[in-house]
């Protein structure tokens, strides 16, 4: 069985992205109507006086589908590019049988 997960950029918290990406589950995101898969993520953790943790996501490390070279390593940075053209992000997992 296959579980599917749709966030919309709105959405999507830094931590469940981090947290989805260290258990070796990379979403999918569609970007520039482009379809990449999300390989990493560079981030900052951020803790308050009162012992809470957030994080901060910088660049997004990509995998674009549609070339085999050098062309396929791309990333997107949240403060240079234009994260209105992020449209979605998508998480597939599959439960053992």
């Amino acid at each position: 069985m296959v579980t599917a997960e749709y966030l919309t950029p709105d959405q999507v918290s830094a931590g469940h992205l981090i947290y989805m990406l260290a258990a070796n589950h990379a979403p999918l995101m569609l970007w520039n109507s482009h379809v990449y898969i999300v390989d990493g993520v560079s981030y900052v953790e951020n803790v308050d006086t009162g012992g809470g943790v957030s994080y901060v996501t910088h660049k997004f490390f990509l995998r674009d589908t549609r070339f085999s070279d050098s062309r396929r390593e791309v990333s997107f940075d949240r403060v240079t590019e234009d994260a209105g053209k992020v449209q979605e992000l998508l998480f597939l997992q599959a439960a053992p049988q």
